[in-house]
């Protein structure tokens, strides 16, 4: 995670929590397990569902309706600033439960994920 100062110069910040440092491909992991779980339980065929998201630190997974076309969702991933209210995000796929739930179980999902934040941490670094 990128982390900034008061002057905004950046500088890597390894993830901590708790004063004990985080793998955060392991924390992925464990939002993408969830997020995946969440989809199978709460995202139907046809019908009417609530946005959710999954988070640690300042990292979400998110699955918004897509309010266009039934059955179908956004995923997406959102990185907060360390020190504003503000966030940056992006939306990773569309699809219906299936496709959500095959995108989620692909391998190379987590250095997706991973390179995903460090993009949007840096999109947030002119921000004061």
């Amino acid at each position: 995670m990128i982390k900034y100062d008061n002057n905004i110069n950046i500088r890597i910040q390894p993830w901590t929590k708790g004063g004990a440092k985080m793998d955060l491909s392991k924390e992925l992991g464990k939002i993408v397990e969830t997020i995946k779980a969440r989809v199978e339980r709460e995202i139907p065929d046809k019908g009417y569902f609530r946005n959710f998201s999954e988070n640690f630190d300042n990292v979400a997974l998110f699955i918004e309706r897509d309010e266009e076309r039934e059955g179908r969702a956004f995923l997406g991933i959102s990185v907060l600033h360390p020190q504003l209210k503000v966030d940056a995000a992006t939306y990773l796929m569309n699809g219906d439960r299936e496709t959500i739930l095959k995108y989620l179980q692909n391998p190379e999902l987590n250095s997706k994920l991973e390179e995903k934040i460090t993009k949007l941490s840096e999109s947030l670094k002119d921000v004061r």
